[in-house]
């Protein structure tokens, strides 16, 4: 085959190289092929030199330096659309020609735009660390993680977490909260000062679970024929569909002698209500005035109902 450019020279074997460009330089060449094959070498050099004339490939041993612009099909500091770019500041583009961050990756078509996997019968985790107090993962859609194969958990675009490919969002858990309250005695029972006068509650989704401590400790409570209440649990409970007698209950647990009937208390949380009532024997309201009741010792409940 004639060598008619730099990279059709045998790099190994110097007898494979019998011509320059067509030029025979075998044994016994013509003197005129000397100064022709000289010519046709000395113009490969220069096509060579000036980029005219690419190479199969460059293994460079040592440092390496560009003084121009080096543009390649895969990587291009001169922020080619359909390469890898590296602006001045070290960052780096995929699709895009200006960053926006350290690393942008930008996917025009509905395919995935980043895929982080290990070979196939390779163990281990995959792990992402984010030193920041304020990383993140954002988007403007759902965020999907899966392991496995299958979808394990999934932030929706509108709020709440859903699990295990679970995407209703009546399903989604969309509220955790703890904190404090401050309950009291209304209705049949009231009184100016307490000993105990504590709440607590847990809130997951629409469930809210809470314990009340409560001892009128200023004098015997006042009392009237009234139902008595406890006020101001921390969230309205649910309207009436589809639960019509109540969205939740709580259960005495300690009762240091509030109400000393062996027909015990029974407490009700109703509907669209941040109230509690109480109940004796036979589901009758149980009232101020009502005989075994005695305001001024400790009532402590739990409890958990539906908010809306």
């Amino acid at each position: 085959m004639s060598k008619d450019k730099i990279a059709d020279y045998d790099g190994t074997t110097a007898g494979n190289n019998t011509d320059i460009g067509g030029i025979s330089i075998a044994e016994g060449m013509l003197p005129s092929a000397v100064n022709n094959s000289m010519r046709e070498l000395t113009k490969q050099l220069g096509a060579f030199a000036n980029g005219t004339d690419a190479i199969d490939a460059l293994d460079v041993t040592g440092a390496a330096t560009v003084g121009g612009a080096f543009t390649s099909p895969g990587i291009d500091d001169n922020a080619n659309a359909t390469a890898i770019t590296i602006d001045s500041s070290e960052n780096v583009g995929i699709g895009v020609t200006s960053m926006s961050a350290k690393t942008v990756i930008n996917q025009p078509s509905s395919s995935d735009a980043l895929i982080i996997q290990r070979a196939a019968g390779v163990s281990g985790n995959t792990t992402f660390s984010f030193p920041s107090a304020n990383s993140q993962i954002a988007g403007t859609n759902h965020i999907i993680l899966s392991a496995g194969g299958s979808e394990r958990l999934r932030i929706r675009d509108s709020g709440g977490i859903t699990f295990n490919g679970d995407t209703a969002a009546a399903n989604a858990l969309d509220d955790y909260e703890e904190g404090t309250f401050t309950p009291s005695f209304t209705g049949g029972l009231t009184g100016s000062s307490y000993g105990d006068q504590n709440g607590t509650y847990v809130k997951i989704g629409q469930l809210v679970f809470f314990v009340i401590e409560l001892d009128i400790t200023n004098g015997q409570a006042t009392a009237n024929g009234n139902q008595i209440k406890i006020d101001s649990i921390p969230f309205v409970s649910a309207a009436a569909s589809p639960m019509i007698y109540g969205q939740g209950g709580a259960w005495v647990i300690f009762n240091n002698n509030f109400y000393n009937v062996d027909t015990g208390i029974y407490l009700q949380i109703p509907t669209n209500t941040n109230q509690i009532k109480l109940y004796r024997g036979a589901g009758n309201a149980l009232a101020g005035n009502d005989s075994g009741v005695n305001g001024q010792n400790d009532l402590h409940i739990a409890g958990c109902y539906r908010t809306a």
